[in-house]
């Protein structure tokens, strides 16, 4: 079960082998994720930020996951939708706020900006 120590190269060098594994693995509910490894990036205020890095076979499994939950779920988004879907996203976005703005009567704008979110959302608790 290759982990955090296994890079590309190796895990590529019989790739047919190892996805076929991971394959049987997850079949028969014996898949479990590694442990994620903690890395600290740097900030621009001196802080710095906690990263959690999968192993390669779960970023196998969790990029499989994304696109089998993007083609199914695709259909029931509504066009103008973009975040979180392949393809689109802020300047999708923003775009279309432009084209309804200069195409419609605006009563208000909401504008709203979000400063280290993600510094706090690590620390949110769940359940």
């Amino acid at each position: 079960m290759p982990g955090h120590g296994v890079t590309y190269e190796e895990y590529e060098k019989d790739a047919a082998r190892n996805i076929r594994e991971l394959h049987q693995r997850l079949k028969d509910g014996k898949y479990r994720a590694q442990p994620l490894r903690r890395v600290y990036i740097h900030k621009e205020n001196g802080k710095q930020r906690p990263i959690s890095i999968p192993a390669r076979e779960d970023k196998l499994v969790q990029k499989v996951g994304v696109e089998i939950l993007n083609a199914a779920r695709e259909q029931d988004f509504l066009d103008g939708s973009c975040g979180f879907r392949p393809g689109r996203g802020a300047h999708q976005a923003l775009d279309q706020v432009g084209r309804a703005v200069c195409t419609r009567p605006t009563g208000r704008i909401l504008e709203i900006e979000i400063t280290a979110y993600m510094d706090s959302y690590s620390q949110c608790s769940y359940g």
